[in-house]
């Protein structure tokens, strides 16, 4: 099975200190994006519109071997088959968009 995800950089940071990203989009094809390429992001986060420019910063190619693990997220025929998985990792132009998006989401996330 393949997926290639767009995933934005947030200000966020993991327990380890590396930089969390947020899935803004999935495929099942690989729409030909490069680093440096410019791409909006149009996503809606909490009734809020964000129109982001952004730049792709890396590519990252990942495989999972089958495993039931995948089932939840990618369904039978990955947990069967495996996963071949291209991440696209973009950077937004408006940081202070980015930090105003990371704090709505940590807001609503602290509120359930």
């Amino acid at each position: 099975m393949f997926v290639c995800s767009i995933e934005l950089l947030s200000t966020l940071r993991q327990e380890d200190g590396e930089p969390t990203y947020f899935v803004v989009a999935k495929f099942n094809f690989d729409p030909g994006l490069q680093p440096e390429d410019e791409l909006w992001v149009n996503w809606e986060v909490w009734g809020k519109a964000y129109n982001l420019k952004t730049k792709v910063l890396n590519r990252k190619k990942e495989v999972f071997a089958p495993d039931s693990k995948l089932q939840r997220e990618y369904g039978d025929e990955a947990a069967k088959n495996g996963l071949f998985m291209l991440r696209i990792f973009v950077e937004a132009e408006d940081r202070d968009a980015v930090l105003e998006l990371c704090e709505a989401i940590e807001r609503n996330t602290r509120m359930r």
